[in-house]
């Protein structure tokens, strides 16, 4: 029996790039947290771990773009059993900590 590939949709990321949002990643998590919205980091890039690190000496210097992108990526917490006010209020949030409210 085959599937049909899907997507688990269970990561919505936003990217926190600071010079553009004003804010750093961290600062933005501690924010979010604040305001009782459970955010998180997802990924590192893969030459972060010590696994690829130790087996492939891979340097995440060697990696500037995927270093950089793991370390703005931030999850959100939206999935299809939230209720659409909790949707709005993980909006609002994120708005709020972006100073775009």
């Amino acid at each position: 029996m085959s599937y049909p590939p899907r997507h688990g949709l269970h990561l919505h990321t936003l990217r926190i790039d600071e010079d553009r949002a004003g804010i750093a990643r961290d600062a933005f998590l501690n924010a979010m947290t604040a305001q009782n919205i459970g955010v998180g980091v997802p990924y590192l890039s893969l030459p972060e771990h010590a696994y690829f690190q130790q087996t492939l000496s891979w340097r995440p210097e060697a990696y500037p773009h995927a270093m950089r992108v793991g370390r703005q990526t931030v999850s959100r917490p939206l999935s299809a059993r939230l209720a659409d006010a909790d949707v709005d209020n993980v909006i609002a949030a994120v708005r709020r900590c972006l100073g775009r409210a």
